[in-house]
């Protein structure tokens, strides 16, 4: 082991003693005024990061300036460069915004409307029978499969070339959908790129010179960009890791070449410029703020926490706006206090399993004074940065009782199944009276009976709807189906 090796674990917590005192002007902390403490408050909040160790930057905004920062750890273990706040990370999730941006002004230029079909801009996106909106693609509500699960569940590999084109291809070739439009809440990072690719088919841009053009250069944004090239080099970039085997490994996914749903790279100073933007709008203007800020809503009437590219919702009775990111080995978070004007930023390049992005506990100490109500729980994030709504589909528990089918007809269900919809095939294969699932990948998944022809194992649920055909079903995909081949 070398001494980039973490000796214990850690999560990303703040102790309820700092206090943050920065002017006069701000809130006044109860226990630690001088600089002297504050100082030696926040270094223990960060001595979770280990010299030799990918770290964090963390930015507090308050009327427009950043009126305090904190970064430690490399910004590349190679070179052992720190991070600071010019250290360019890959914000992921937190793109989003960006993207509905881009929508939003292109229906202030009356080029589009939130509220067309999806098919009037990409006309060989299937009909499922009710029509489904960019505002639904924005809102999660669209009941679009999410095409990084649909690579997962085919075993793509992340560190293969993949284009904005590709996929587009893969998500119009999906037959069903997880539910009818506007009927769920459920987080696809299939929308967004969908969105993205909307931009080009009306603009002719992609979606990086649109921002580029609309957003990064009118608030002089000269950092930032769109990731759609992975030959480019990109100075004061930082390399994400995490952890595998006690021991810090490059987890920085540089062949996904597109954005809309993520990959946007830029710094804490930047994000200050764009923070800035929702109290003096020079992109956009209050047309834009209303429309990133309103909520969706659901065939039902209900009104759900996500809007266009935000999260927003209330904490402590503060209503607050917030999204999160995850994405190889970085994180990120923007928290947005709009009453307060006090925002939060925190970019990492690491994970380890058990971090925890926990802006709440730094807002806790800014706002003390602020709050109307008790501390909660933080928000929860699922593995991708993304907040929790309402919760993942739950598996059914493994049953005890012997399956109703016997080994014969266990045999029936072996063979090699073709799904159209992603392109692969997966071979059932039966060993020691257990199937076990084999992807083109290499990988075997061992299921386990449920009941009624129902199996589970690594996240997946395997229904065999007969002996020559299955549907899968693995969190934000649900119904993939499978025929075997040669019956």
């Amino acid at each position: 082991m070398n001494n980039r090796k973490r000796h214990t674990s850690f999560h990303l917590i703040l102790a309820t003693y700092v206090s943050l005192a920065f002017s006069p002007s701000l809130v006044q902390s109860q226990s630690i005024t001088s600089s002297t403490d504050f100082e030696e408050s926040i270094n223990s909040l960060f001595a979770f990061i280990s010299p030799g160790d990918p770290g964090c930057s963390l930015g507090i905004i308050e009327r427009g300036k950043l009126t305090y920062s904190k970064s430690a750890g490399l910004a590349n273990l190679d070179w052992e460069i720190p991070i600071s706040t010019s250290s360019i990370f890959d914000v992921a999730s937190v793109s989003k915004q960006f993207t509905a941006s881009a929508i939003a002004l292109l229906e202030i230029d009356g080029l589009l409307s939130l509220d067309d079909e999806v098919r009037k801009w990409i006309p060989e996106f299937k009909d499922y029978g009710a029509p489904i909106t960019i505002r639904q693609l924005l809102n999660h509500t669209s009941g679009i499969r999410d095409y990084l699960s649909l690579m997962n569940l085919a075993g793509t590999d992340f560190n293969n070339v993949f284009t904005e084109f590709d996929a587009v291809e893969l998500i119009v070739r999906q037959e069903g959908l997880n539910f009818p439009s506007g009927d769920q809440f459920l987080y696809s990072n299939s929308g967004y790129l969908l969105a993205a690719h909307i931009v080009r088919r009306i603009t002719g841009k992609s979606l990086r010179a649109f921002l580029e053009e609309r957003i990064f250069a009118p608030l002089n944004m000269t950092k930032t960009q769109v990731w759609d090239d992975s030959q480019e080099i990109v100075s004061k970039r930082a390399t994400g890791y995490s952890l595998a085997n006690d021991d810090w490994q490059i987890d920085h996914l540089l062949n996904f070449q597109m954005g809309g749903d993520g990959q946007i790279l830029t710094s804490i100073d930047e994000l200050v410029k764009w923070d800035n933007n929702f109290y003096q709008p020079v992109v956009g203007g209050n047309s834009l703020l209303q429309k990133l800020h309103d909520r969706g809503v659901l065939n039902n009437g209900d009104v759900i926490d996500y809007a266009l590219g935000l999260t927003v919702d209330e904490y402590r009775g503060l209503k607050r706006v917030m999204h999160t990111g995850s994405w190889g080995g970085f994180r990120a978070n923007i928290t947005r206090y709009p009453d307060e004007h006090t925002s939060f930023i925190l970019l990492c390049n690491r994970f380890d399993g058990t971090q925890e992005l926990r802006i709440t506990d730094v807002a806790d100490l800014v706002l003390v004074d602020k709050f109307t109500e008790q501390n909660v729980t933080g928000v929860n994030l699922r593995s991708d940065g993304s907040p929790v709504n309402q919760p993942d589909q739950q598996l059914a528990p493994v049953s005890s009782e012997t399956p109703d089918s016997q080994l014969a007809t266990l045999k029936n269900y072996t063979g090699e199944y073709w799904s159209s919809e992603l392109g692969v095939s997966f071979h059932i294969n039966l060993e020691a009276e257990q199937l076990k699932i084999m992807r083109p990948n290499g990988s075997v998944t061992n299921l386990e009976y449920v009941k009624n022809k129902q199996y589970t194992g690594d996240g997946l649920v395997v229904y065999f709807e007969s002996s020559s055909r299955m549907k899968i079903d693995t969190g934000r995909v649900l119904g993939i189906t499978f025929i075997k081949e040669g019956v």
